[in-house]
């Protein structure tokens, strides 16, 4: 079974009343995160601590083998999806949905190929700046409903990079950046804000790099700056 865990379901229930009585433990532990019936790890993994504890089964390193439904292969998911593999330190395999032929081919949606040869689409220029994305990680959190999300890392000279995208819907959200003053910033002040855009239009539409969106300037004050977007594919912020 490859479902995510889940308190009430007694599959998971009998494998790890099995692994606990028999001292078979694996060494990792790994289901598939695909689709909203899998719900997300912010649940996933609440639900399979819980279970650990239950059945006094010891804490192992979580490898998600398989993630993302075919709809949900594009930047604004992807972004939700990391966010929540490196708030659990989850270590995961994007979903490859070619067949035949294309089993091994695309790099699982993230480029394509016309007669001059393989080109990137909008998802893989996500990856590329995610990939990119060295320093301390900050401590984040989802939205209310779940459905947004954030990644932040902070580099030498206070260099603030987040990504944030949504999970398949298209909507507002306030990206909310608090504690400046625990790394030695001022409470108040004003941030130098550099926006992109990563474009979408389907894993055959080639897309050279992510949109320049500018720069602005956002006031801050009570260590706190809320910046209020539409964050389908809209996602890569960069704070200095």
């Amino acid at each position: 079974m490859a479902n995510s865990p889940s308190t009430d379901n007694t599959n998971w229930q009998a494998w790890m009343s099995s692994i606990s009585g028999n001292d078979t433990v694996p060494d990792r532990f790994s289901w598939h995160q695909i689709g909203s019936w899998q719900r997300e790890p912010d649940l996933t993994v609440a639900a399979f601590t819980s279970l650990r504890e239950t059945y006094s089964v010891a804490e192992k390193p979580i490898d998600v083998n398989e993630y993302g439904w075919p709809s949900e292969q594009n930047p604004a998911n992807s972004i939700y999806y990391l966010s929540q593999f490196e708030r659990h330190n989850i270590r995961a395999l994007r979903a490859n949905w070619g067949g035949g032929s294309n089993l091994h081919n695309y790099m699982a949606s993230l480029i394509y190929a016309d007669d001059s040869g393989y080109y990137p689409n909008g998802d893989w220029q996500l990856y590329k700046y995610y990939g990119g994305m060295v320093g301390d990680r900050i401590a984040t959190t989802a939205s209310s409903d779940l459905l947004f999300d954030v990644f932040a890392v902070l580099s030498d000279g206070n260099l603030l990079k987040v990504i944030a995208g949504t999970r398949t819907v298209q909507a507002s959200y306030d990206l909310i950046i608090t504690g400046f003053s625990k790394h030695g910033l001022a409470t108040e002040g004003t941030l130098d804000v550099q926006s992109y855009r990563f474009d979408w239009g389907g894993s055959e539409v080639k897309v050279d790099s992510p949109v320049d969106l500018g720069r602005a300037s956002y006031g801050y004050s009570s260590d706190t700056v809320s910046c209020h977007g539409y964050y389908m594919f809209v996602a890569r912020w960069k704070y200095h």
